[in-house]
């Protein structure tokens, strides 16, 4: 059976041939006002009411009101905007659908947060700077400054996709991140969980402490640090923290 499938992101030509392509045989809307972000908010398009499938940023609404939609996949990892009672209440009714796509940014991200813990311990970010400005020549306070990962306590406010990935229980890489004892809060290891959080303490040693946050977006997440985690208190001396939203 031939379905209409709704795409209000905007792809690469190459990426558009593979999607006409793959879609072959069935009908495909590109509307206008496609975007490239994955994060901008789909506006009303007639072309939605139309479709069996939707795949970008599909205006909710638009969604709720469609008479044939049954499978609605995001661009993105998050999915604030749906994240309704009528919204998901009308998927329920129509047993629809509904998915996105963590899996896509959980590699990038996990080497992101993999990336800085190092640059930070290495004290690359100073080191850079200085090359980039007077170029001097910080070498005592680079090399005490220092620390390894050995030994280090690893502090993950958000266990989903990028939290998972980044378990050293996983490869990253390409390569083991170290030996681990894991202990979890919390049971389901979802993504809207926000009061999970999974604690590593790494074979790895030295620096006090590191933070890195992946919460959902959500009114319990914004302004994230550790105050979410620990009310009235500031991040222990000496602890890097870091939110990794945006390295997407």
């Amino acid at each position: 059976m031939a379905l209409t499938i709704f795409c209000n992101t905007r792809v690469t030509p190459e990426a558009e041939e593979m999607l006409r392509a793959g879609t072959a045989g069935h009908r495909l809307i590109i509307p206008e006002s496609a975007t490239a972000s994955v994060l901008a908010k789909g506006v009303s398009e007639i072309g939605l009411l139309e479709a069996d499938v939707a795949f970008g940023q599909p205006d909710p609404h638009d969604c709720i009101r469609s008479p044939r939609l049954k499978w609605v996949e995001v661009s993105s990892a998050g999915y604030t905007r749906y994240d309704t009672p009528e919204f998901f209440g009308w998927m329920r009714s129509k047993t629809g659908v509904f998915t996105n796509v963590s899996s896509v940014f959980a590699d990038p991200c996990a080497q992101h947060v993999l990336a800085m813990m190092l640059a930070l311990g290495r004290q690359l970010l100073p080191s850079f700077r200085d090359q980039m400005t007077d170029q001097s020549w910080h070498y005592d306070e680079r090399r005490y400054h220092s620390r390894l990962l050995t030994g280090q306590t690893v502090l993950m406010l958000g266990y989903g996709a990028i939290g998972r990935r980044l378990s050293p229980n996983s490869e990253v890489g390409g390569k083991k991140a170290g030996q681990i004892e894991q202990h979890m809060r919390g049971s389901d290891g979802a993504d809207s969980n926000f009061g999970e959080v999974g604690i590593f303490h790494t074979k790895i040693r030295s620096m006090s402490g590191i933070c890195f946050l992946s919460p959902p977006q959500a009114s319990e997440s914004k302004s994230t640090g550790f105050r979410a985690a620990r009310p009235n208190t500031a991040p222990p001396r000496n602890t890097a923290a870091r939110n990794v939203a945006g390295c997407r």
